[in-house]
């Protein structure tokens, strides 16, 4: 995970240089969070690819589709728990509240960019696309 995240880092960085150069600060932070929103879609777009993919894998199969959903219920329940911890112990505040200078475009242009890249190590889907550098 370490891992994914400095590599998705890095990807968003060489983003923002590529397409929010010379904009301004509050251009290149609203620029970065359209990148982190595709980002975070495409992932949860694999997730549920994932667990398709495995449903119909054993959909002949009642025993193992039985397992593969008693699994993916067991992963739900943990990301619950993980959720539950980070509200406990992190204490992160929604900025909604306060003072931001959003800019609109930039992020709408930063979710296009970071729509663009590819997770899939040409195979299967969106294959053509680039793939992340690093």
């Amino acid at each position: 995970m370490r891992y994914l995240y400095q590599l998705l880092c890095q990807e968003v960085d060489r983003l923002v240089s590529v397409n929010a150069r010379g904009q301004g600060r509050t251009f290149a932070n609203n620029f970065r969070l359209g990148v982190v929103d595709a980002i975070s879609k495409k992932l949860e777009e694999a997730k549920k690819a994932a667990e398709e993919e495995m449903r119909a894998a054993v959909a002949n199969d009642c025993t193992a589709l039985v397992k593969v959903d008693s699994a993916i219920a067991r992963l739900a329940e943990k990301a619950a728990a993980v959720a539950k911890w980070e509200k406990q112990n992190l204490k992160l505040k929604n900025t909604s509240g306060g003072y931001h200078r959003g800019d609109a475009s930039a992020r709408a242009a930063g979710q296009q960019a970071g729509s663009s890249l590819s997770f899939t190590g040409g195979k299967g889907v969106g294959a053509a696309k680039p793939r992340i550098a690093g």
